[in-house]
């Protein structure tokens, strides 16, 4: 609010004549007067950005209105974290729940992360807020709120792991049926090379794994085993199992 006060001054010499009337106006402004808010512009992140990270980052310019370079930009995911104590605000930081940028002048840029791992649902995407005060100097002046909404989407493991459990699922669940099916691969062959020859029997059994000529027929079985993720052990244990009438096959023919 503006108060106008007008003053006139007249000069008087001492035969009492006197000048002419000099008037002189006072304009008395507010205390702010000529001090505008901070206008401080974000960059990031965008109504229209997905949150994927367990960080967001929030960036922008202080346009105008810190003359005197006593701008102080703070960011939290609580709006409680705001009022804090300095001590307690020193812990929020810590554990990445509160963060600020201080000393700000006009044409200065921000940059500022919090930790938003704990936010994300698993089946479902979720909206969050970030709380943000603007202050200059200690306060008397302007203090500033405003708010940004950002879209977090569904994470499909632990919060940290990004999917990395589903991934981890699908390569077991994959592995699992490749090695089925090449258990029944090898009873089929097995089956096979029972009715033929000794002869016939090396020459499939070179063609089945690889084209190992001078392998032996169990051994090339656990290779073929051991190449497709089965422990070595277990893989020769099989390969004793289904061979077991072929080497009685053949140390009765030898007898």
């Amino acid at each position: 609010m503006e108060n106008e006060i007008r003053v006139e001054l007249i000069v008087y010499d001492k035969a009492g004549k006197q000048s002419e009337k000099h008037r002189m106006y006072f304009i008395v402004v507010g205390e702010d007067f000529g001090d505008e808010p901070p206008l401080v512009q974000f960059t990031a992140p965008r109504p229209t950005d997905s949150q994927r990270e367990d960080l967001v980052v929030i960036t922008g310019n202080l346009i105008s209105g810190a003359e005197n370079g006593d701008v102080k930009i703070e960011v939290a995911l609580d709006p409680a974290v705001l009022d804090y104590s300095t001590s307690q605000k020193i812990t929020q930081k810590q554990i990445g729940k509160f963060n600020l940028s201080e000393m700000n002048s006009d044409g200065d840029t921000f940059s500022l992360t919090l930790d938003i791992s704990d936010v994300y649902q698993v089946e479902t995407g979720v909206a969050s807020t970030i709380y943000i005060r603007i202050t200059e100097g200690d306060g008397s002046r302007y203090v500033i709120s405003e708010t940004i909404d950002i879209s977090l989407v569904p994470r499909g493991g632990e919060s940290g792991g990004g999917g990395s459990a589903d991934v981890g699922l699908s390569t077991t669940i994959m592995a699992g049926i490749g090695a089925a099916i090449l258990l029944i691969l090898v009873v089929v062959v097995t089956l096979v090379v029972r009715g033929r020859s000794r002869d016939t029997v090396e020459s499939d059994t070179v063609e089945q794994f690889g084209g190992v000529e001078t392998m032996d027929p169990v051994e090339a079985y656990v290779q073929q085993m051991v190449a497709s993720g089965y422990d070595e052990q277990q893989a020769r244990a099989y390969a004793e199992q289904y061979y077991a009438s072929y080497y009685e096959q053949q140390r009765q023919g030898g007898a």
